[in-house]
C-alpha cells in the first residue's frame, strides 16, 4: 500500500464521509461520565461514526471530500479515535487489512484504465440499515483513459 500513497488516502477519506459500519456499539464495563451524563457499568452506548467522521471539533471542512487530509504531514491533528472506520481496540474489524488492500487494488486496477464518471439519474441518498448503503443504485460510466 505504501507505493501508491495517493489511492490509499482516496480510500481513507471515503471511508471517513461514509463508513460502512455507520454505527458502533459497546457495553461499558465499569461506570462512567461521558459528555456529562452518567452511563451506568452494563450500559450499551452507540457511537455513530457517521456523525464522528464529520465533527467539526475534529475535522476541517467535514463535509468535504479533500484525500490530503490523510497525507503523513497532516497526521496527528485530530485526536486518535476521531477516524476509525473499522472500529478501534481489541474489537475492531479483523478483515481491516485484507478490505484496505482489496479497496486498493480494485481502485488501482479500474482507475489505470478508466475515468468513472458518476451518472445522476436518481438523487444520493443514504439508508442506513446494517450497514450505510445508497438507497438507489449508484450508476457509473467508464471512458478509457488514453
Amino acid at each position: 500500500m505504501e507505493a501508491l500513497p495517493y489511492t490509499q488516502q482516496v480510500i481513507n477519506e471515503a471511508l471517513r464521509l461514509y463508513p460502512p459500519g455507520w454505527l458502533l456499539s459497546r457495553r461499558t464495563i465499569e461506570a462512567d461520565v461521558l459528555g456529562g451524563y452518567a452511563v451506568p457499568a452494563g450500559a450499551n452506548v452507540l457511537l455513530p461514526l457517521y456523525l464522528l467522521h464529520r465533527h467539526p471539533d475534529f475535522w476541517k471542512d467535514p463535509e468535504a471530500f479533500s484525500p490530503e487530509r490523510f497525507a503523513p504531514e497532516h497526521e496527528g491533528e485530530r485526536p486518535r479515535f476521531a477516524y476509525m472506520p473499522f472500529a478501534a481496540g481489541p474489537r475492531h474489524c479483523i478483515g481491516e487489512t485484507l478490505a484496505l488492500y482489496e479497496m486498493l487494488v480494485h481502485l488501482y486496477k479500474v482507475a489505470r484504465h478508466y475515468r468513472l464518471k458518476w451518472v445522476p439519474d436518481k438523487p444520493l441518498e443514504l439508508e442506513a440499515q446494517i450497514n450505510l448503503r445508497t438507497r438507489f443504485p449508484l450508476h457509473m460510466r467508464l471512458e478509457r483513459r488514453r
